[in-house]
């Protein structure tokens, strides 16, 4: 879903000032880009690649170490940038994406050679599933928004994330995959954690995704501990009352 280049001012920043900037695509994008790591390049260095390793923030606890892709900032101070392909969605001079946002992911190098196909639950070599969590009608944010005039449908809740989507998966490195958006309708209030738990299972068991945006509000964050503990990302709502690991 590119543009053309004389849509680019025009389809695209209306897209965006409709919908607004979704950093949680974002996160999303940056955690793919860490998938086709290890599992295969084609040798040109175009899959370059960095090692970021860091102090241990606290006292006792491991430094982080990962394998993520290079970006165009990393190797323009490593001397690097003007030897790999940046392709034409890449805005050299402020390092990003040419998508008009704040939230524009950075740069990294033209993809290409094998992407490793299932390298992560809820990943093919073709797509990457996340899965919608809605909520129980009058439950949740939307009820409220309700008694002030604010009116948005579930299918308006799913049409703007899909269009989210296209709009980042079409100007970022996605690896050769495009983005599957499914949704899941809760099963409890939004302060139930029987419910938020035995939702978190069930989307594990039947969907199988790799990220999950939205959760129940005031569940204490035990949907985001279900999800976390099967390695499943958690993008939603802050929960009250623990840390729960939701983005």
């Amino acid at each position: 879903m590119q543009p053309a280049p004389d849509e680019a001012d025009g389809g695209m920043s209306r897209q965006v000032r409709r919908y607004g900037p979704l950093a949680v695509i974002v996160v999303v994008l940056v955690a793919i880009g860490a998938l086709v790591l290890g599992s295969s390049n084609s040798g040109d260095g175009s899959s370059s690649t960095t090692t970021i390793q860091q102090t241990a923030s606290k006292a006792g606890a491991p430094a982080p170490t990962a394998r993520m892709p290079l970006t165009y900032a990393e190797a323009k101070k490593q001397g690097k940038a003007e030897s790999l392909d940046w392709g034409q969605r890449c805005d050299t001079s402020k390092g990003t994406t040419k998508l008009p946002s704040v939230y524009a992911p950075p740069c990294v190098p033209v993809f290409k050679g094998d992407n490793g196909g299932a390298t992560s639950g809820g990943v093919t070599g073709d797509t990457i599933k996340i899965v919608r969590y809605q909520a129980q009608e009058g439950s949740d944010l939307t009820s409220i928004l309700s008694s002030v005039g604010v009116e948005e449908t579930p299918k308006d809740q799913h049409d703007t994330l899909v269009d989210y989507v296209r709009l980042y998966d079409s100007n970022a490195e996605t690896y050769g995959r495009k983005i599957e958006v499914v949704d899941y309708q809760g099963t409890g209030a939004m302060d139930d954690e029987v419910a938020s738990r035995s939702d978190a299972k069930q989307i594990i068991e039947t969907q199988k995704p790799f990220a999950v945006i939205g959760a129940p509000a005031l569940d204490g964050g035990a949907f985001a501990e279900e999800l976390a503990q099967a390695h499943v990302l958690c993008i939603g709502e802050l929960a009250a009352g623990r840390g729960s690991g939701e983005a």
